[in-house]
């Protein structure tokens, strides 16, 4: 099946946008953002627009809805994102439709530098933004890039 979306595309393109707002949280969670309001607005625009690739990939491909149904039940981390999305959108998570943890909340705390370590050579300061769940604290660019590899790896 190809069909194209109301404005003639498909789920490469959703596809396309995903990565390319990855790319964005990426520089985020490098300390690259400027403007913590937009960072944050890029953060969630992100996690909207992963979690309805599930919508374009059953619409425009050879991919079922039950393919996709169980890529996210292998992946919470992709649940996770339904529930950012979500939360997102609608100021609280309804425990009925939370697909992972209603219990969610972000918050940004600040990492310490550690010379030597690996992450020495990003700029600095940088923020660890956490989601903060019943499971522990996830933090949100590890939970990104989880998400895009997931994807990817169906895809």
């Amino acid at each position: 099946m190809s069909h194209l979306s109301q404005f003639g595309t498909d789920w490469r393109d959703q596809w396309r946008r995903v990565q390319r707002l990855h790319a964005r949280v990426t520089g985020i969670g490098q300390g690259l953002a400027t403007n913590p309001d937009e960072a944050l607005d890029d953060m969630f625009a992100f996690f909207a627009a992963c979690y309805h690739l599930r919508h374009w990939v059953t619409g425009s491909s050879h991919k079922t809805k039950g393919q996709v149904g169980r890529l996210f039940s292998r992946h919470y981390e992709l649940r996770l994102c339904g529930d950012l999305c979500n939360g997102d959108k609608h100021f609280t998570i309804d425990p009925a439709r939370a697909q992972y943890d209603s219990t969610l909340t972000t918050t940004a705390a600040p990492i310490l530098f550690v010379p030597g370590s690996p992450v020495a050579r990003q700029p600095w300061p940088r923020e660890r933004w956490l989601i903060t769940t019943a499971r522990g604290d996830e933090d949100m660019f590890d939970v990104a890039d989880r998400c895009v590899a997931a994807w990817r790896n169906f895809l």
